[in-house]
């Protein structure tokens, strides 16, 4: 009986579907990889974003419950301020809480305290 020389037709199909299947999963894997570092840069940018509205509202002479949208890193948010008295007299809370601007999820949420100003 002659000896084989190489891979038969079969042996070969074999192998490359073989292949095949894991490079679609490692493709796959990198694409959610890349999904989750464009969210993770979001909301990155939606924390400075928290903090940079946070200072500005913290400088205005009054402040009370409004909303608004502002850039940051490329991206557009919308923002919301809750302000209420504490259990302190003379302090207040205020939240802050920062959206994408094509959802309703929250990205960021950040809390301070200031005195109440007296007019």
């Amino acid at each position: 009986m002659r000896r084989q020389r190489g891979f038969s037709l079969v042996e070969i199909m074999v192998a490359l579907t073989v292949f095949a299947v894991a490079a679609l999963a490692l493709v796959k894997a990198s694409q959610n990889a890349v999904s989750q570092l464009l969210h993770t840069e979001q909301r990155f940018f939606a924390g400075l974003a928290a903090h940079n509205q946070m200072v500005e509202l913290q400088l205005l002479e009054r402040v009370d419950d409004s909303e608004g949208s502002r850039e940051n890193g490329g991206y557009r948010f919308d923002w919301t301020l809750d302000v209420t008295e504490t259990e302190v007299p003379g302090f207040l809370r205020l939240d802050l809480t920062i959206f994408d601007e094509d959802s309703e999820d929250a990205l960021s949420r950040l809390s301070a305290f200031r005195r109440e100003t007296t007019q």
